[in-house]
């Protein structure tokens, strides 16, 4: 029976007890089962003569058939579940019969009889490294109602379906098909599940984090309901040298104030019982500086603090990324502004756009792609309209030449005019200096892979570009790549600064074995010159010791603190200081020997093809076991918030106007635990997803309508030359409707 602990059974009122019913003779052991409510009978039983016997009838099969009168005055009994009725006559029918129908031939009772024990096999899918490789196993499989039961609230939670869908028709009539004998939850039973297996799931996650050195990310997010949320992000990589990312909170908060920000992490950090923060990823807010200085102030005092928490704060990068770009294109620029009318116009309706696939074929454009129009406000889809719109300079160019319709939209625009030829080639400039920025972001978003060691190389491919964009011939390329120059040197030149670039994203790459301190040195000379080159690399190696010796340090003190707890514990002090004299002694002959920081960075870079660096350093961690933990701490940082915000595309899905009375911890509950329990998703790509697109058209071209023939192609050209002579509108037609 359910009850406020979340257990899984529904609460019946005035519920019969359990019994056990009796079996046909010959039939395996009998279960026990819960009878159902006894239904009205077609006629009382009190009224029917029974030939002498008199009161109810001993056995308990009348629990689930009512006895009636048919025509002719024969006695029949009518099974309660379904429609179907048997003879009754007391002296010459038995209840033989009526067992057999409702234990193994009634589809709607629920005590038809299913043998628990027997097993079926199953295909499941193995897993290499938590994804799918494309084989399967054979394995036994058991039927267990409790695990139908979580299966129901699992399939709740990862497709973010209402509660209510388990009383919905269709959902009751596949299981009456998969599982006939399953008795459903009601919405609020699935609720109960869905919050225990929160609460199961969060105790597992909790034993997973502890003692592990934590990189947070955080973001805030405004819902429909006008209510802010703020959501706080795990990453840490776990003793297999696997990187993990876990959604901790998803929760209400007043406002987007510094203080209350770190008041949330605080209490966040709390209630997962971490005490070893490493780094806080935020935007560039200037609320989160303030919550950086509120939450340095609240934990300085945490055994886990490193360096006095002085690399603590990351700022976003791809958010940094996203506001050079817009400051080179925030003015506007005509070339771009051109073309994009020029895609508007095609997209605006289903008739044009198949006007302009009549001129891809014409101009015999060997193309793929998909037009898309533009967000003027997020340079990233303006790079992706012009990445696809280029494909097409010919289709546009014929279309301006054969459409009077498209020519009398460019003259009419603002800006007077058609894509030129000069456009497609200054744009074609944009596309290339774009992409670089373009592809840094998305390096810099990625969660399923370590990326603090990506940020050195992607920083310098984008200042030398701009600096190389900076001398062009073309002077809209030279202001745009000017603006872009003031904005990265405010929060990226002054490398020094932790305020502005977290040295521990340089540390990154010498923890790299393929680069190592070498590359630093070579890189930076090459940017700022030998003289200023060099100070920089001095700064970043001065920060490698430090970090060095504070992991190095911890190591023997844990060490030192481990034979002390041991020897208390035996009572025998004298072994504290001898095993401390032997420490010294070490130390005395490790005087002039190179340390574990020294050897590493003389031993040779790695130069394998296929590098994977969590795995080298898993198998590197017994002969580099200081550097090692560094570099599980340091290669965890994320270099962007895309992590925390992708939480927010869930949260507004499951918040929509429909559900938003859903209660904070509900929320909370759904968002974090479908993050937990869904198998590891694959990085989503725009492109990807257009080229997906095109393929369902032309599938849908092909299977609703057929391939057009030779003959259907030049009937429907004759069409519309006819209707054009006439100056009626051309019809829409077999591509118009593939199309729309």
């Amino acid at each position: 029976m359910e009850n406020t602990a979340g257990t899984d059974v529904e609460m019946i009122i005035d519920s019969p007890p359990v019994v056990s019913i009796p079996q046909k003779k010959g039939k395996s052991t009998p279960h026990l089962r819960t009878p159902p409510k006894k239904q009205k009978r077609t006629t009382p039983i009190d009224s029917i003569p029974t030939d002498g016997n008199t009161g109810r009838e001993t056995s308990q099969i009348w629990d689930h058939f009512a006895k009636f009168i048919a025509k002719g005055g024969k006695r029949r009994a009518k099974c309660n579940y379904c429609v179907k009725h048997f003879a009754a006559e007391t002296k010459t029918n038995g209840t033989s019969v009526l067992w057999s129908h409702l234990n193994d031939k009634c589809l709607k009772s629920p005590f038809r009889f299913v043998d628990r024990r027997q097993t079926t096999l199953k295909a499941v899918p193995i897993k290499v490294g938590g994804q799918e490789n494309g084989t399967s196993s054979i394995e036994k499989v058991v039927y267990n109602v409790e695990d139908i039961r979580r299966a129901i609230a699992e399939f709740v939670i990862i497709d973010e379906q209402p509660f209510k869908v388990v009383e919905g028709e269709g959902f009751k009539k596949l299981m009456a098909k998969a599982l006939p004998n399953f008795e459903l939850p009601s919405r609020v039973t699935v609720a109960r599940h869905c919050l225990k297996i929160y609460q199961e799931e969060k105790e597992k996650l909790k034993k997973l984090v502890k003692n592990q050195h934590i990189c947070i990310t955080s973001d805030t997010w405004t819902s429909l309901q006008n209510l802010t949320y703020m959501v706080v992000t795990a990453h840490w990589i776990d003793d297999e040298w696997n990187l993990q990312k876990k959604i901790l909170n998803f929760f209400q908060t007043p406002d987007h104030k510094g203080e209350t920000i770190a008041k949330g992490i605080e209490a966040c950090l709390l209630d997962w019982e971490i005490e070893n923060l490493f780094t806080v990823t935020l935007d560039n807010a200037s609320a989160n500086d303030s919550a950086i200085k509120h939450l340095k102030a609240r934990i300085d005092d945490w055994k886990g603090v490193i360096l006095r928490n002085e690399f603590l704060h990351v700022r976003c990068n791809a958010h940094i990324l996203n506001i050079i770009v817009k400051e080179g294109l925030d003015e506007q620029i005509e070339p771009i502004s051109r073309i994009r009318n020029a895609v508007k116009y095609v997209k605006s309706s289903a008739s044009r756009f198949a006007s302009f696939k009549s001129y891809v074929e014409k101009t015999k454009l060997d193309t793929h792609g998909l037009l898309s129009l533009d967000v003027e406000t997020r340079w990233n889809s303006t790079y992706t309209m012009l990445e696809t719109a280029v494909n097409f300079e010919k289709a546009f160019a014929r279309m301006y030449v054969d459409d009077h319709n498209y020519r009398k939209y460019c003259l009419q625009s603002e800006l007077k005019g058609y894509p030129t030829t000069n456009d497609w080639q200054l744009v074609k400039g944009f596309i290339k200096f774009l992409k670089i920025f373009y592809q840094s972001t998305l390096k810099f978003s990625g969660s399923l892979y370590v990326t603090s060691n990506i940020f050195f190389h992607e920083f310098f491919n984008v200042r030398s570009s701009i600096l190389k964009y900076s001398c062009s011939e073309d002077l809209i390329l030279i202001d745009m790549a000017g603006r872009m120059k003031v904005k990265f040197d405010k929060y990226w030149e002054n490398i020094e600064k932790p305020e502005n670039l977290n040295m521990l994203l340089f540390i990154a790459i010498v923890l790299d074995p393929r680069y190592k301190m070498r590359y630093v040195n070579f890189i930076l000379s090459k940017a700022y010159g030998f003289l200023l080159g060099k100070l920089k690399a001095d700064n970043v190696e001065g920060v490698l010791k430090r970090l060095y010796n504070h992991y190095n340090y911890s190591s023997i003190e844990t060490f030192t603190n481990n034979i002390g707890d041991d020897t208390n514990m035996m009572g025998e002090v004298d072994d504290i200081l001898h095993s401390q004299w032997e420490k010294h002694l070490e130390d005395e002959e490790n005087i002039g020997k190179k340390s574990e920081l020294d050897q590493y960075l003389m031993d040779n870079v790695e130069k394998p093809k296929d590098f994977n660096i969590l795995t080298w350093w898993k198998a590197s961690s017994n002969r580099y076991p200081t550097i090692s933990k560094m570099a599980r701490d340091v290669l965890s940082i994320p270099v962007s918030t895309v992590a925390s915000e992708s939480a927010f595309s869930t949260g507004g899905r499951i918040l929509d106007s429909y559900r938003s009375s859903l209660s904070p911890k509900t929320v909370e509950a759904l968002i974090c635990t479908q993050q937990w329990i869904r198998s590891p998703s694959k990085e989503w790509k725009v492109q990807d997803y257009l080229e997906e697109v095109q393929k369902i058209e032309e599938v849908e071209k092909v299977d609703l309508f057929g391939e057009e023939t030779e003959e259907e192609k030049k009937a429907a050209e004759e069409r519309a030359a006819a209707l054009k002579a006439s100056g009626k509108k051309k019809e829409s037609g077999l591509t118009d409707v593939c199309y729309r």
